[in-house]
Parts: structure tokens; sequence; C-alpha cells
């Protein structure tokens, strides 16, 4: 049961890590293609 739940532990974190690094990097990504657009028009 111990090592059953642990297992668990172990699915998630990554399932969490790996969200919040797909959405850090989505979102980096966006904010400098908007920044990047603007940046380019004002030029």
């Amino acid at each position: 049961m111990e090592s059953l739940r642990k297992e668990l532990l172990a699915k998630l974190y990554s399932f969490i890590y790996f969200t919040f690094w797909g959405f850090y990097f989505s979102a980096g990504y966006l904010f400098c293609k908007k920044e990047y657009k603007s940046f380019r028009m004002s030029v």
C-alpha cells in the first residue's frame, strides 16, 4: 500500500512539474512574440 502511494505521488509530481514548465515556456514564448511584433512595428 505504501509503495503504491509513493508511485502515485511521483506521477502527480511529474505531472505538475511538466504542466508548470509547459505553461511557463508557452507563456514566455507568446510574450516574446508579442513584444517582438510591437518592437518591429515601432522600428
